[in-house]
């Protein structure tokens, strides 16, 4: 059985490789790449501790103040093995994509067992839409990371059988430390930890003492990194609009949308009210059907742990205070582990001669699938993500030509900044195709253009902006063939 496993998720991984793999040949995209990349350079001792004690992009970021020295030193370590080839930064999202699956298939077979469950789940996670949210975008790799260090924390929890308990636990405290450095979210890793030992307690007393004395140092882990956050913010730092209290009013108000990005990433159907029913009803249809299965322990234990995943990612994504596409994907771990349970149960139904429910949790899960992954990246093309970045090289090859003719205090006129695109959720496309912002060109000319400095100023073309003697000052306005987010 094992081996059969094996090989179908080798397929699995194969098509997710295949469906991905055009994306390879994209420039850097989003707005934040060029100034993580400039920022997290190490050219010393001095740069390497710079990281753990700096805020993220070296305050460059207009938007807020956040700390990720793991997402710093994965930038770092891309630049000193890619210099700025985006070829191998996108290869790294794609190998991000391939360990987050094997850490999904892993944690299937600790929760679900061998077998149908764990590779559906594997599949539903490494063909769904929502990754054409963030793969392309290697800034948006800290959500990637983060993901990837919470599964293999959860994979290395120790178990009641384990016999190297303490190794396992230091390590577990290892990952869990790694996923709150690579982003915020990453604090979710403290109460899965916490639902996971308790769920697979077999001791009936004393298991609310067990959980948490399991969970204890990854905790104690995670409260390290939140005081060094701390300390180099001068407080929580996050968005303007962040707040913890406001955290899970928000994230309940925005439940609503990120389960449909994760139930039905695409729309089926062309009216809004009837793909926001479709949606709700395979909610509905998978709780029920979740909860006529529950007498398993296997699937109590699921249930345990994806419930606290999801109402904790909630939480933190309203407590974020910003809303965006690509938060939904801190869901899709216990979605595809939830449907995976759906499936398993199906085919032992059906080992055991329980012929119409077998049947009826083929048909759910083979729905719930299909309305996800309708328009899978293997199956559907987006174009939006090659548009945007055609038009960012284009860009950024007309600014180069203009500073080459440019001296300080000249004021140049370079239009068309290729802000991004934004497909609403009624029709299929990319939700957040960005490319670049002022602060994008003013990084990416720091990295590639030697002398004069550049001093971008984005607006609307109704006024020159006023000269800089020590920069060439790039007047821009937006790329209005394109629809701004």
């Amino acid at each position: 059985m094992l081996a059969r496993d094996g090989s179908v998720l080798a397929l699995v991984l194969a098509a997710a490789i295949v469906a991905y793999w055009p994306w390879l040949s994209l420039g850097h995209l989003g707005f934040d790449t060029y100034p993580l990349i400039l920022t997290s350079r190490i050219a010393s001792a001095a740069d390497f501790f710079d990281s753990f004690r700096e805020e993220l992009m070296d305050g460059r970021y207009p938007h807020g103040h956040f700390y990720r020295p793991v997402t710093t030193l994965s930038f770092a370590l891309d630049h000193a093995v890619w210099g700025l080839d985006a070829f191998g930064y996108h290869l790294d999202q794609l190998g991000l994509l391939v360990a987050c699956t094997l850490g999904v298939a892993a944690l299937g077979y600790r929760l679900l067992g061998p077998g149908v469950g764990t590779l559906v789940a594997a599949l539903l996670f490494a063909l769904h839409p929502l990754h054409v949210e963030t793969l392309p975008v290697a800034a948006r790799r800290a959500d990637s990371l983060a993901q990837l260090f919470t599964l293999l924390a959860l994979l290395v929890a120790p178990t009641r059988q384990s016999r190297a308990a303490a190794w396992r636990t230091g390590l577990c405290a290892v990952c869990a430390v790694l996923a709150v450095g690579s982003k915020e979210s990453g604090i979710t890793v403290v109460p899965l930890l916490f639902a996971l030992q308790l769920a697979e307690s077999g001791v009936q007393t004393g298991r609310l003492r067990a959980a948490l004395r399991a969970s204890a140092l990854p905790a104690l882990g995670v409260g390290v990194v939140l005081l060094a956050r701390a300390g180099v913010l001068g407080g929580l730092g996050g968005h303007p609009e962040s707040s913890l209290l406001a955290g899970v009013g928000r994230g309940l108000a925005l439940t609503p949308l990120y389960v449909h990005l994760v139930f039905m990433p695409q729309p089926l159907v062309s009216d809004p009210a009837l793909a926001r029913g479709l949606v709700g009803a395979g909610a509905a249809a998978l709780a029920a059907g979740l909860l006529f299965s529950a007498n398993h322990r296997r699937v109590r234990s699921l249930l345990l742990v994806c419930g606290v995943w999801f109402l904790t990612t909630l939480s933190l994504t309203g407590a974020a205070g910003e809303i965006a596409s690509w938060y939904a994907l801190g869901l899709l771990p216990p979605f595809a582990l939830l449907v995976g349970a759906i499936a398993r149960d199906a085919a032992q139904w059906a080992r055991e001669g329980h012929r119409m429910r077998a049947v009826l949790g083929t048909i759910l899960a083979s729905l719930l699938i299909a309305q996800a992954l309708r328009y899978t990246p293997l199956l559907h093309a987006y174009p939006e993500w090659p548009l945007v970045s055609s038009r960012s090289r284009a860009f950024l090859e007309r600014v180069r030509e203009t500073a080459g003719r440019a001296t300080p205090g000249d004021v140049r006129s370079v239009p068309g900044l290729p802000l991004g695109l934004a497909t609403p959720l009624d029709r299929v496309g990319v939700r957040s195709a960005i490319g670049l912002a002022d602060y994008s060109v003013e990084a990416w000319a720091e990295l590639v253009l030697p002398a004069p400095r550049l001093v971008v100023v984005l607006g609307d073309g109704s006024r020159r902006s006023a000269p800089r003697s020590d920069a060439v000052v790039i007047d821009t306005t937006p790329d209005l063939a394109q629809g701004w987010l």
